[in-house]
Parts: structure tokens; sequence; C-alpha cells
């Protein structure tokens, strides 16, 4: 597979609930992230890995708004956001990092671990899981989220 460089929208997603205001999660401020992998057949490396009951990582450098993070794994995440758009041929699937994998400590600013790169496969406008994560979080504990332009 020829290396692609996909220019995506997604949604940045932590894996926990963590209450500490961080610029990643800033709104007014559209997070940049770059993945560099060192296959350039990495694409079939991950579907190969989803198909793994253990769902191994793929090691990955990446760069979240020019800050570089070393060594981060990198797997497909979810179920339907995986199958729905892969059976239909889209390249733009759904990411899970774990910021830690290999280097133990390294965090993003705010102290998150890892990252859920989600796809918005069933909003097409791109709003709605980001607004009920803002509304939920006036009532209670609930996950950030914020747009992103991710780079392959």
């Amino acid at each position: 597979m020829n290396r692609l460089r996909w220019l995506l929208w997604i949604y940045l997603l932590p894996i926990t609930t963590i209450y500490a205001q961080s610029d990643l999660y800033d709104t007014d401020h559209i997070t940049e992230i770059k993945i560099f992998f060192a296959e350039d057949n990495w694409a079939e490396i991950l579907e190969k890995y989803k198909q793994d009951p253990d769902e191994p990582r793929l090691t990955a450098d990446m760069e979240v708004d020019g800050r570089r993070y070393r060594a981060v794994g990198v797997r497909y995440k979810g179920n339907s956001s995986f199958n729905a758009v892969h059976r239909k041929g889209h390249q733009k699937l759904p990411f899970n990092i774990k910021i830690d994998d290999l280097i133990d400590d390294q965090v993003l600013p705010g102290g998150y671990d890892k990252l859920k790169l989600s796809n918005g496969f069933r909003d097409p406008s791109f709003l709605r899981e980001i607004m009920a994560y803002e509304i939920a979080r006036q009532y209670m504990p609930a996950s950030r989220a914020n747009f992103a332009r991710v780079y392959v």
C-alpha cells in the first residue's frame, strides 16, 4: 500500500475523565496531530491487528501541535465505528493511541495518556458528540472532546 497522507476531521476523545483544563481541548483551537509510521503498509498491519483478540498496537511517532511524542502505540478503535466505515471502503478509520505505550510517564498536556480519534461516521454535522459532552459536563463528570486535524 502506498504511503498515505490523510487529512481527517475527527473527534478527540480522552479515555478517562480529567477535570483539569488543557489547551488540547480548547474549543477555540483546532488541534493538529501528525502520526508517523515507519512501515509503508501501516494500514494493512493495523487491520491485521484489529482481528487479533488481544489487539496489539503498532509503534509510531506523533506530533501534537508541534510537540513530538516518540513510540506511541496505535491501533484501530471501536467496532461499529470501524466496521461500518471499513466495509464501505472508506479510509477515515478511528484510532486509539496510547501515549505511554513504550515510554513510561509520557503524557499529553493535561496528563492524558490515551487519545481516541473518532471518525464521526454517524454524525455528518460533526457536532453532536462534542455538544453532548459539553452539556453532560454541566451536570456530571464527562469526557472532553474537540476537533482535530489528523495527518498520517
